[in-house]
């Protein structure tokens, strides 16, 4: 099993504090079945610029400790870059970096309210063979407000993935209700544990996956499949049809701009 987006590498972000934590962590997700973690340290102007040059020298250290731990995980490079107006100069300066390398990009943005940029910045990235995958959209509290919302993104080829703290309800009641209505619609690609630390936000999958009424764990697990088929390079996009606030899917296939 994958873990698509967990905040693992000790000391570089708001996730482990430090190589103890970490452990701690990595033996949760040996425990809960986890056999390959994409660490995704954030990437943000001012807060966090940690290029993904060193977040790659740091995953190699910490596989190293795994191994004389005796940890049976492996970590792959990755990160959650901040999308706003910097991201392309960021990008070109070679501080950005994919899942292991690839070109599928882990992007997050602001919680609160939607750049109205982001599309164009989208599309600019897209032009250098950039695939978008959307954090925690259930999150943001415009797609909260008008699910609608959703579909600026979908319109820009973005993937999304899951936190399955949303399912759990850690965020509350809003965001659960939200994260479920995306999965019923059938929005998500992938999923991850956004794993912070050893409280609230675990670098955990199964536990809560297999708690969950049948119709939700079935269509989590289909996002656990795609964990793995994006990780081993045979993730095929699926095409992608905007969704109705009141809960009808119409089908307009997303167009290019060219």
């Amino acid at each position: 099993m994958v873990d698509l987006h967990c905040h693992i590498i000790p000391s570089i972000d708001d996730g482990a504090k430090d190589i103890e934590i970490a452990l701690k962590m990595l033996r949760d997700a040996e425990d809960d079945g986890i056999r390959e973690i994409i660490a995704t340290p954030h990437f943000m102007r001012g807060y966090f610029e940690v290029p993904f040059e060193q977040v790659i020298e740091k995953v190699e250290k910490l596989n190293k400790t795994c191994e004389e731990e005796h940890i049976s995980i492996k970590i792959h490079h990755g990160q959650e870059i901040y999308l706003n107006r910097y991201t392309l100069e960021d990008y070109e300066k070679g501080l950005l970096g994919g899942v292991n390398g690839s070109n599928y990009y882990i992007f997050e943005m602001n919680m609160m309210r939607f750049n109205k940029e982001i599309p164009d910045i989208l599309y600019e990235l897209s032009l250098y063979g950039i695939k978008p995958i959307i954090a925690h959209p259930e999150r943001y509290k415009y797609i909260i407000e008008d699910i609608e919302m959703i579909n600026r993104l979908i319109h820009e080829g973005c993937l999304f993935q899951l936190n399955v703290g949303s399912i759990q309800g850690i965020f509350g009641k809003k965001i659960k209700k939200c994260a479920e209505e995306l999965l019923n619609r059938g929005v998500y690609d992938f999923i991850g544990s956004d794993g912070h630390g050893v409280n609230a936000r675990k670098a955990i999958l199964r536990k809560t996956i297999v708690n969950q009424k049948e119709k939700n764990m079935e269509k989590m697990l289909y996002l656990i499949e795609n964990n793995s088929d994006l990780l081993n390079g045979e993730f095929k996009p699926p095409r992608k049809e905007y969704i109705k606030g009141k809960g009808r899917i119409f089908s307009m296939f997303i167009g290019k701009k060219t």
